[in-house]
Parts: structure tokens; C-alpha cells; sequence
């Protein structure tokens, strides 16, 4: 959702082909009715959960639960908010509310430094393999590795999943694999951080690295209906004590963002 009104000091065409990331979203996708800078694969939606009824400021028993579990006071996962309930219940508006609700918003850090990721993961392809992340380090290369040997080796394997390389067939060796568990989510979680990647670059219409000289210094990732995807699922889900949960991948490998939080 494009902010209006804002001309930027050189053109979005620039920007969107070799400039800073975070400059130009700053510029071009900064969104005063969630308080932030908002990027999404369905602004109509979007648009309708804002108007569909009115925020407040107070908080109930259930936000201060969400709050204290994105602080990081619950520690069962740090960076990633499990949000359930029935459907129609107001799930992806709270989560959209973060930057206005939860307390960062409100202890020094400006809105242009808060960035919101809203995608409908139904209106995304999430079954293509990208074979240009096996190579990424020695550890997806192994992993690779592993799933080629345990496919060539079992004939119900080349039944079931008719392609070795898919995600599918990758969290069947998740699995099944006690040994070589970590190569295997590190690829897992590798994977994920690549389709996020490419889902930002396509709503944004950006060309250029996911980077930034001023990162944000928080961004709320909202994935809306993931479980329909179980390979994304999964991933978004690891534990924040893994060595490959998917926030490291934004945060250590990459001068995008400082702090990331997933909610599903």
C-alpha cells in the first residue's frame, strides 16, 4: 500500500532497480492507518481489515498475553506468535496492530523504523523449488545430499514423492531423519527466508538486494492462512534457540532488519 503525497529524492524507478531497500519502502510504502511502513500481497484485503471496525487503545486480558509473548517474556518460541481462533475473529487485525498496540511503538522508536509484512500465502505459489538456495553453504548442500541418498535408496520414496527435490519430500526427511535433522531444517528454513524474499521483491516491484544502510529496527512478518502451506508452516515455527530459526537469516545474514517477529 503505496503512501501518497511523497516524492522521494530520486525516482522509485531508481530505487526499485539499484537503490537502498529500506529508503524505498520508507518512501514509497509508508501507511498512517497501521503506523508504519506496510508491505502486502493483498491490498484490497488489507484495506478491508482496517475498515472493518475500530482499533482501540485500551488492553484486554488477550493482547497483554500477545504483547508479553512478542517482548519475548514467553519464551517458548521469542520471535514467532502462534495467533488461534475461530475464523472472522479479529486474529490478523491484532497481529496487523502490532506496530500501534505493542509497546515498542510507543518507547522512542519512529514509525518509518517499524515495517509490517502482510502476506495472504494462498495468493503465492509455495510449491516451486528454488535450486539456486542448495548452494548457499556446506550445510544446504548436504542436505541435498541426504534427501538424494534417502529417495535413491527407497523405492516407496520414488512412489510417494515423485520428485526428489521438493518441499514435500523435505519434510518427510525431516521426519524421518534422527541424525541428519539440522542439515535439513537449516535447507528447510533457507528455503523460507528465499520464498519471503521473493514475495517482498514481487509486491514491492523492487529488483535490487533486500538490504539497507538504516535497517528497520523492528519488522512484524504476518503470514495469513499458512497452515494451508505445511513446509512454511514449520519453518516460520522453529524454536528461537535453533540455530537456524528463519528471523536469523533477516537479522545475521542480512542488514534488512534488527529484530523480525512472525505471526501466523
Amino acid at each position: 500500500m503505496k503512501k501518497t503525497g511523497y516524492t522521494p529524492q530520486c525516482s522509485p524507478r531508481f530505487y526499485a532497480t539499484t537503490g537502498c531497500f529500506g529508503e524505498y519502502v520508507r518512501g514509497e510504502y509508508r501507511n498512517a492507518n497501521f503506523g508504519c511502513c506496510v508491505v502486502t500481497n493483498c491490498e484490497d484485503e488489507l484495506d478491508l481489515l482496517y475498515k472493518s471496525g475500530d482499533y482501540i487503545d485500551d488492553w484486554g486480558a488477550e493482547m497483554t498475553e500477545i504483547d508479553k509473548w512478542i517482548q519475548g517474556k514467553y519464551m517458548r518460541t521469542m520471535h514467532t506468535l502462534s495467533i488461534g481462533g475461530e475464523s472472522g475473529s479479529g486474529k490478523t487485525r491484532a497481529a496487523l496492530h502490532g506496530a500501534n498496540f505493542c509497546s515498542w511503538a510507543r518507547n522512542g522508536r519512529k514509525r518509518e523504523d517499524i515495517l509490517t509484512v502482510y502476506i495472504k500465502v494462498s495468493r503465492e505459489s509455495t510449491n516451486t523449488w528454488n535450486s539456486d538456495v542448495e548452494d548457499k553453504d556446506v550445510f544446504t548442500r548436504k542436505a541435498v545430499r541426504i534427501m538424494q541418498e534417502m529417495w535413491d535408496k527407497n523405492e516407496e520414496y520414488k512412489r510417494l514423492f515423485p520428485e526428489c527435490k521438493s518441499h514435500a519430500f523435505l519434510e518427510e526427511c525431516i521426519k524421518s531423519s534422527a541424525v541428519e535433522r539440522n542439515d535439513l531444517r537449516r535447507l528447510r528454513a533457507v528455503l523460507c527466508h528465499d520464498w519471503l524474499c521473493r514475495v517482498i521483491k514481487k509486491a514491492t516491484q523492487f529488483q535490487g538486494w533486500l538490504g539497507s544502510n538504516n535497517p528497520f529496527k523492528v519488522a512484524f512478518i504476518v503470514l495469513d492462512e499458512v497452515e494451508s502451506c505445511p513446509w512454511l508452516y514449520n519453518a516460520v515455527n522453529g524454536n528461537s534457540t535453533d540455530s537456524d530459526y528463519i528471523s536469523k537469516f533477516f537479522t545475521h545474514y542480512s542488514s534488512l532488519l534488527k529484530s523480525i517477529v512472525l505471526s501466523v
